[in-house]
């Protein structure tokens, strides 16, 4: 038996789990140790009597019920939880969100005799800055829209997984860290999250993570596309297959062009797609097309002698979800640290990668994507028309007018709701033999449609600030701004100013989600 209960401490709220002997000693220790509150200035303010240390907790404390603490931290205090204390609290914040967890909101709200619906509109928790830790919240927070690797890191279970290898194991851990910070940011229980156990589970395998700014004295700054590149990484080692939705195939053709009769292909695979940016490059897909492109001197097999190699790439297989980075980072001998590429370089809010692809494969997604553009099209003018045309006031087609007068107003949006559900699911088969011609994990076309950016502030990989945009997906206008713990809503404009142009807000990795999916 536990005792579940909510404390509450300078504003904050803290989930609680303490087993059913617990006392008032064991509470003050769990609290010195989570908040570096000395035992002797803790005070508990309870309903039900005084906290002693000998006392049992469950005596003064009833389940599921508030409480306040006062007392102030000591920073000498300050240190790295045991894995007791961090698994103790990751269970209490579980065990929080398993009651609170909701399903969610059916489309069919969005019908005109629903608008008035008092649902409470419900965003991701925000993830607390520990030092410098911008870079992996806001890619956490990007990562999360890919809904096969959030479902995938949310099904991973720790206990079952069996390796002999204590390198994958390590990264297991990770990933089980990882889902725990899923699971507390996609609850309401919580003002923030806090992800120190996954932070310290990503420095430990990645050293390069804990490194110390000698003049601060705090954990520098990171780049966020090696992060969000590395924890791919480790999915991929721990989950198999759940990065699929994001991996393109490429036929890369290599010609040598001082002897064009030689030629040879090859196949590739990778995460994203790199747009490289040069003094020419004003928009996103004319960057992606001359990263596809490069030349490279090596020695002939036929010649043997050195000549200029081109190398052409295509992409023969389309992934769900598409990643894009904007290598704006490169290497300043003078300074020793990555500087920022500042030219502004407009990207949409649609993307069509069809230029990008092989011939072949080319051909069909582009049948496809105009297939679904036009029966979204036409969707779109039928239930227009569907909602223009009728009312609550009006008769569906399956009721007496007599007998409709009779129903409750509940009962009139009812009926009309079945109606309007009737119309959505013969749309949606329609759909789905469009979508059925796809294979697993991919796109059906060539379309992708923009879901969140990650983006800096600043003049190099080293300082700056990372934040993270997410898509409204209630709204396509409204976009979420995750900065850190804080979450503001932001115009669809607002997304276009990230284009770059200065040391603003500048878009380094974009995520988007092919069209009908």
């Amino acid at each position: 038996m536990t005792l579940n209960f909510t404390l509450k401490h300078a504003g904050k709220m803290y989930p609680t789990v303490l087993e059913d002997g617990a006392t008032g000693s064991d509470l003050r220790q769990k609290m010195e140790d989570l908040l570096s509150i000395p035992s002797q200035r803790q005070r508990y303010l309870t309903k039900l009597g005084k906290l002693t240390d000998d006392g049992l907790v469950k005596d003064v404390i009833a389940p599921d019920s508030t409480i306040t603490l006062i007392g102030t931290a000591t920073k000498d205090l300050i240190k790295k939880p045991t894995e007791s204390q961090i698994k103790d609290l990751q269970n209490s914040l579980l065990s929080v969100n398993k009651k609170l967890k909701t399903s969610a909101t059916d489309r069919t709200t969005d019908l005109l005799f629903l608008k008035d619906s008092h649902e409470k509109q419900k965003y991701n928790v925000g993830l607390k800055n520990g030092g410098n830790t911008c870079y992996l919240n806001s890619s956490i927070h990007a990562l999360y829209q890919i809904e096969p690797i959030r479902k995938a890191v949310l099904d991973f279970d720790l206990n079952s997984f069996q390796s002999s290898d204590s390198t994958i194991k390590q990264h297991a851990g990770l990933i089980s860290e990882l889902k725990n910070v899923f699971t507390q940011i996609s609850t309401t229980a919580l003002d923030k999250v806090y992800p120190l156990a996954f932070i310290i589970k990503l420095r430990e395998i990645h050293p390069q993570f804990k490194e110390i700014d000698r003049a601060s004295g705090i954990f520098k700054q990171q780049d966020a596309e090696e992060f969000f590149s590395l924890i791919l990484s480790s999915i991929d080692i721990c989950i198999p297959n759940a990065t699929d939705c994001l991996k393109l195939d490429f036929l890369a053709t290599v010609t040598d062009t001082n002897n064009t009769t030689d030629v040879a292909y090859n196949t590739t695979q990778d995460y994203k797609l790199r747009c490289h940016i040069s003094i020419k490059t004003n928009f996103l897909i004319d960057g992606l097309q001359n990263s596809l492109k490069e030349f490279l001197t090596k020695k002939s097999s036929v010649t043997e002698q050195d000549s200029k190699f081109k190398y052409e790439s295509k992409i023969t297989k389309l992934p769900e979800y598409l990643t894009v980075q904007f290598v704006r980072f490169f290497w300043k001998k003078e300074t020793s640290v990555k500087s920022k590429i500042l030219r502004k370089v407009a990207f949409p809010f649609e993307l069509d990668v069809s230029t990008l692809l092989e011939e072949t494969y080319q051909k069909k997604k582009v049948e496809t994507r105009d297939a679904l553009r036009n029966l979204l099209k036409e969707e779109e003018t039928s239930l227009n028309e569907f909602l223009t045309k009728n009312s609550i006031s009006k008769v569906p087609n399956d009721i007496e007018k007599a007998e409709y007068t009779k129903l409750t107003t509940k009962e009139k949006e009812n009926k009309w709701k079945e109606e309007y559900e009737e119309q959505l699911a013969i749309w949606d088969s329609k759909k789905n033999d469009i979508l059925a011609k796809a294979e697993k994990n991919e796109n059906p076309t060539s379309v992708y449609e923009l879901q969140a950016v990650i983006a800096h502030q600043g003049a190099n990989s080293e300082s700056g600030h990372y934040q993270a945009f997410v898509k409204d997906p209630k709204d396509d206008n409204t976009w979420l701004k995750y900065n850190d713990d804080k979450i503001t809503k932001v115009s669809k404009e607002k997304i276009e100013t990230l284009a770059g142009g200065g040391e603003g807000d500048t878009a380094l990795i974009l995520i988007y989600k092919g069209l009908g999916l």
